[in-house]
Order: structure tokens, then C-alpha cells, then sequence
């Protein structure tokens, strides 16, 4: 019989998203719905229900391997009605939980929420550590969405350490790389190298690619944050040369722009500039509007160091726009924190509203519990008042500044900059003695971090950095 062909068809299907051969792969799927539709009468020997489940569940692996979000979404509910109608419980589980990786990607935390819900009243009055731990990553997401450090991270602790059953591999790898990700961002350096170092080895352990490549991503962006660019760049070389010939969706996308970051940071211009570019058609394909948002901001910053002022000022307003139409509250700040160093830049005076904004962002900041984000909020802020000849609020917002940023323990990156707008703005305040003190401070960072950078090249490059060279001309004086 042709429809006994069917099973072959699908495994044959799924072997080739795993070579990532699509058209191969969405060729088979056609030939096996085209078996099953053709098969009028029932026939009890061929499980023609059991294998629809199995169509559309390779369907689903293909839609999520092209990050085709429609075809996903096609895919699931095909699988609900199947489910519903047999009543099938783990077709419904599946189908429920593929819906929320949907509403994830799509950035809708509600409809994420909702199919979390779903899914835990699915297992009835005592739900599994699975769809417990589901309902908690959901949970920490949609807080972190908003800026919620604190509640996003008890959420996340709820899921982890759920015993003495705990959640499968891949949801417990969820929950690690999402409080990973959230102690990184927030520069939590030594509880990101814990839980980085917790996750690597779960998703070895686990064999997803993913967030194997995605962890080891973080681990640069650690060496950078901790002063130590060097390393950051040729951990991300390493994780270049070991990318599989396959489009690994996400992880490419945010290698190339972890790339375009540490090659700006050496200054490394052009360069940086192609990676940018490499980022954006990633993010385009992986219809990823977050990190195509990033990406528009990393631009932004090349074209500010390249004088080209009106360029940074389009690429920041475009990143607006995209990120207007998310539920972001993290990438609204970074934008805004980028239109905000565009008006520094500007030839004649910034717009009269600047300050404001950043004394805004930074007690927004502030209350999400996000100090990295304050802090250069004020930092800016502090920049800006010196344009607007108010050396007092300088000092002001630059103390907070530097307070703020003291307690990211182990945040060092960016430390030189922070005593560098102090100590200036105590000058132009007439407090020589302590400004003073902190350019020796500053150029102490600066001496630092340029020790970790072995290549002579590589080190001049680092130290010709903007900052760097303010830094050390005003040691000079």
C-alpha cells in the first residue's frame, strides 16, 4: 500500500531539517499529507491518526528551523485539533508548549503567559516539574521584559530548584540561560560566572546547540565587563570557527553582534561595520526585530566614532521605531541611551529637553533595580550639563554615576570612564584636589586593562580607543 510509505516519508523529512536541507525536507512532508489525504476509507491497519501527529510535528521542526513563525503557528494548531479530538493529552502538552517558544519569539508575553497557564492546567491538580518550570520561564521573561530584574529572577530560582523532580533538560536549560543572560546583562559578574558555568555544561550535557553557542557568547561578553577585551575577542574567534555550516537561528545573529562590539571597542572600525551588516540580514531572516534593533544601535556607534553625526542620528531614530513596537523595556532604554550620546555629538547645543531625559532613564532604572542602565544614564546626564555650563548637576549625576556603577562588583569595562566624567566634572566645578585624584584613579583602569592585552597591536589599537586617549591627555597635563 503507497499510504504505508507515510512514516518513511516524515523520518526521511525530519533527517533533512537536520542537515538543513529544507526544500528536501518540505518535499517529503507534501508527498506524505498528499498519502494521507488520499486515503478515503478508515483502515485499521494503518494508523493514519498517528502519523498526521507525526507530519505535523516534523512540520513544526522545519517551521522553527527556518523561523518561519506562520508556518509554525499552522503547524500548532493543526496538532491542537488533533490532540482535542482524540482527547491525546501529550499532543496537547507538545502543542501547547511549541505555542509559547511562538509567542516567545514574537515578543508577546501575554500570549505567553496564557499558553503557560494553559499548559499547567493541562496536568490537572498536581502539575508536572515540566510544566511548572515552563510557567516560571514564561514568568521570568515577561518581568525581564518590563525591566523587572528581582521578580524575573525569583521566578527563574522557583523553576531551578523545583525538587526533587526536576524539570527535563530542555526546560531546565530554559530557566538556566535566561538567569544567566539576566546576571550578564546586569553585570552580576560573579553570580553570571556561576550560573554561566552551570549552563555550559547542561546544554554540553544536553546537546543543544544553541544555547552551546549562546553560552560561550556570554562567557566573552564576562572577559569584556570584567576589563579583559582581549580574551572577550578571542573566546568569540573561537566560537566563530566552531559554527556549524547550518543557520543556527538566534546564536548567529548575536555572535555577529557581539563581533561588531568588541571590534568597535578596539577601535576596529570597518570591520565591525561588515559584522554589523552580517547582524542585520540575521536578524532580518530570523525575523528577530529585537536584535535587528541592536544591531541599528551598534551602527549608530560606528558612525558616531566616524564623525558622521546625522548618519547615527537616522541609524538611533530608526532603532526607535522598531523598538516602539515591542514589549521591551531594556531595548527602549538602550535606544534612548544612544539618542541621548547622538545629542553629545551635536555641533550646537543638544536639545533643551536632554537632561530631563536622562534623569528620567536613570530613575527608571533605578527602580527596575537595573544599575548598569542608571548609571550611564547619569553618566550622559553628566555629560550634558557640562555642554549646558552646569558644573554642579555634573558632579551630581556623575557621583551617582560611579556609585551606581561600584556596585556592579566586577564591572570594569567601562570604570575609566566613569572617574574620567567625574573628575572633569569636578574641575569645572573647582574642586581640583579630589578631580585630581580620580584622573590618577582613571588612568590606573586604563593601565589595567591594557596589561591583559598580550599583542602589541592589539594593545595600541585598544589604548588609541576615544576615551582612552581623553584619559591619557589629561593625565599629561
Amino acid at each position: 500500500k503507497p499510504i504505508l510509505a507515510t512514516p518513511h516519508l516524515v523520518v526521511a523529512a525530519s533527517e533533512a531539517v537536520g542537515v538543513d536541507s529544507a526544500g528536501k525536507a518540505r518535499e517529503f512532508l507534501n508527498r506524505a499529507a498528499e498519502l494521507l489525504k488520499s486515503q478515503g476509507s478508515a483502515d485499521e491497519s494503518v494508523d493514519t491518526w498517528r502519523w498526521w501527529i507525526m507530519l505535523w510535528k516534523a512540520r513544526v521542526r522545519l517551521a522553527m528551523t527556518e523561523g518561519d513563525l506562520d508556518a509554525l503557528d499552522e503547524s500548532t494548531s493543526a496538532l491542537v485539533e488533533l490532540g482535542t479530538d482524540a482527547a491525546h493529552v501529550p499532543t496537547l502538552q507538545f502543542a501547547l508548549e511549541t505555542r509559547m517558544v511562538s509567542a516567545q519569539e514574537r515578543g508577546d508575553w501575554e500570549r505567553l503567559l496564557e499558553h503557560a497557564v494553559a499548559r499547567l492546567k493541562l496536568d490537572g491538580d498536581e502539575p508536572s516539574p515540566d510544566a511548572i518550570g515552563l510557567h516560571r520561564w514564561a514568568l521570568g521573561l515577561s518581568w525581564w521584559s518590563k525591566g523587572e530584574v528581582p521578580d524575573a529572577l525569583e521566578s527563574l530560582e522557583e523553576g531551578l530548584s523545583l525538587s526533587p523532580d526536576r524539570p527535563r533538560p530542555g526546560v531546565w536549560l530554559r530557566l538556566a540561560s535566561l538567569k544567566a543572560q539576566i546576571l550578564v546583562d546586569q553585570r552580576h559578574m560573579g553570580r553570571a560566572e556561576q550560573a554561566m558555568i552551570a549552563l555550559g555544561h547542561a546544554a554540553v550535557q544536553g546537546d543543544d546547540l544553541t544555547l552551546t553557542i549562546q553560552a560561550r557568547i556570554m562567557e566573552s561578553q564576562v572577559s569584556r565587563y570584567k576589563g579583559r577585551p582581549e580574551e572577550a575577542w578571542m573566546l568569540l574567534k573561537e566560537v566563530s570557527g566552531e559554527m556549524p555550516p547550518e543557520h543556527v537561528r538566534t546564536a548567529a545573529c548575536q555572535l555577529e553582534l557581539e563581533l561588531a562590539r568588541i571590534h568597535l571597542d578596539f577601535g576596529w572600525i570597518s570591520s565591525a561595520q561588515d559584522h554589523v551588516i552580517q547582524a542585520r540580514d540575521l536578524a532580518k531572516r530570523d525575523e528577530d526585530l529585537g536584535n535587528e534593533t541592536r544591531a541599528l544601535l551598534l551602527e549608530a556607534e560606528a558612525a558616531l566614532l566616524t564623525g558622521n553625526v546625522s548618519e547615527a542620528r537616522f541609524l538611533a531614530a530608526s532603532a526607535l521605531e522598531i523598538a516602539a513596537r515591542l514589549d521591551d523595556w531594556r531595548l527602549l532604554a538602550d535606544v534612548e541611551l544612544m539618542r541621548l550620546t547622538v545629542e553629545l555629538k551635536v555641533q550646537s547645543n543638544p536639545q533643551g529637553d536632554v537632561i530631563p531625559r536622562a534623569q528620567r532613564l536613570a530613575a527608571s532604572a533605578l527602580k527596575r533595580h537595573d544599575e548598569p542602565r542608571a548609571s550611564v544614564a547619569n553618566r550622559q546626564g553628566a555629560l550634558l550639563a557640562l555642554r549646558y555650563r552646569d558644573p554642579a548637576l555634573a558632579v551630581e549625576l556623575a557621583e551617582a554615576a560611579l556609585r551606581q556603577a561600584d556596585s556592579c562588583r566586577g564591572w570594569r569595562d567601562q570604570t575609566a570612564a566613569f572617574l574620567y566624567v567625574l573628575a572633569v566634572s569636578r574641575h569645572k566645578a573647582g574642586i581640583h584636589r579630589t578631580a585630581q585624584a580620580l584622573e590618577t584613579r582613571a588612568l590606573e583602569h586604563v593601565r589595567q586593562v591594557a596589561d591583559t592585552i598580550e599583542d602589541p597591536s592589539r594593545k595600541k589599537a585598544w589604548v588609541g580607543g576615544p576615551i582612552n586617549q581623553e584619559i591619557l591627555k589629561m593625565a599629561d597635563r
